[in-house]
């Protein structure tokens, strides 16, 4: 890894991987206080509009609990993980989301059948709430609904997810980054 002297005075930093997952993994500041410039940086820089969270509490108002259930192109690279997923959603969230709020799934299969298995939930989709959403829109209202919930928790592997659990830090919801749906990694023990 190469290790970036970022001047803390510009107006633009790029970064050359993806903003959805550990962005903060791939800068390496001099020091503390320039590690938190850059993260207030990111946070008060790469932002979704504000319309798209206005539309977000319209379309999921209230209390509610969150899914992130990454299929798509994982189908193919992470097999196992993603059918082991499917097939044991109910014992996955059974006794951590809960059953009398609403369930919203953030998901990219089309095939909504296969969400079948969770009888006794009050499940929304997007495609649910509202239509003929460009992509972009979709996306951001997936985000912002998912990081707007009681509890969220998010798909092993995904940047999405991680994303999303960003999100949630800057808004000082709960921490459920490291317990996902078919994630359970050990707690961190910060020393700072």
């Amino acid at each position: 890894r190469t290790k970036y002297q970022l001047p803390l005075d510009k107006e633009i930093i790029h970064f050359p991987r993806n903003l959805f997952g550990h962005f903060g993994y791939h800068v390496y500041p001099p020091n503390d206080f320039a590690a938190k410039v850059i993260q207030q940086k990111i946070r008060d820089g790469v932002k979704l509009r504000p319309e798209f969270e206005e539309q977000a509490k319209i379309l999921m108002p209230g209390d509610y609990d969150a899914l992130h259930v990454r299929r798509n192109d994982f189908k193919y690279v992470h097999t196992k993980t993603v059918e082991d997923q499917i097939a044991e959603l109910p014992q996955l969230i059974e006794g951590r989301v809960r059953r009398d709020k609403p369930l919203f799934i953030a998901t990219d299969e089309k095939d909504k059948s296969l969400f079948d298995c969770l009888k006794g939930y009050n499940i929304k989709f997007l495609s649910d709430i509202t239509s003929d959403l460009e992509n972009h829109v979709s996306l951001s209202l997936d985000t912002l609904i998912c990081s707007n919930a009681d509890t969220f928790l998010g798909s092993r592997f995904s940047t999405f997810s991680e994303y999303i659990h960003i999100v949630r830090g800057y808004k000082d919801k709960k921490d459920l980054s490291r317990d996902g749906i078919n994630i359970q990694r050990n707690k961190i023990n910060y020393k700072k």
